[in-house]
């Protein structure tokens, strides 16, 4: 289940997998509990179908939040080299 969480230190959670969508760049934090399956291999057996999707679908947790909107979004403007004097 998606839910916003405030960017501070109390939302940093054992079973929660938390997104930074800074526009240049996207961060994903896996909680101690997430990146302990993960290293377990967890997501490859058989029923454990979301876990897998979760984390080898292309582009991992943030394509899947993202909905697929990343592709739309406008190139960020160039901002030109300013030198002094």
């Amino acid at each position: 289940m998606r839910e916003q969480v405030l960017l501070d230190v109390g939302s940093i959670q054992p079973d929660r997998v938390l997104l930074l969508d800074s526009y240049f760049y996207v961060v994903v934090f896996h909680g101690t509990t997430i990146a302990a399956w993960r290293k377990a291999e967890y997501h490859l057996l058989p029923e454990q179908v979301a876990l897998k999707q979760l984390l080898e679908a292309r582009g991992g947790p943030a394509r899947l939040a993202g909905g697929g909107h990343e592709r739309s979004r406008p190139k960020p403007p160039r901002v030109p080299a300013l030198s002094c004097c």
